[in-house]
């Protein structure tokens, strides 16, 4: 008795396992898209900046 009880509760422990994998998975994937979304938004305030930097008063680029 105490064997299949102990069976059992491996079992389902490794079902739990299972599931905890699956979903961090998926929690991860879900971070990614923040995090991809968020390095393209810094992207463009670089962009941004540089551009900003090589314009002069009247808004035209500047000459090197």
């Amino acid at each position: 008795n105490v064997t299949q009880q102990n069976s059992q509760l491996a079992e389902k422990s490794s079902v739990s396992a299972s599931v905890l994998t699956e979903q961090s998975e998926e929690m991860m994937e879900a971070v990614a898209m923040f995090t991809s979304a968020v390095d393209a938004r810094n992207q463009e305030a670089r962009q941004d900046a540089v551009w900003s930097s090589m314009r002069s008063d009247d808004g035209m680029v500047k000459r090197a």
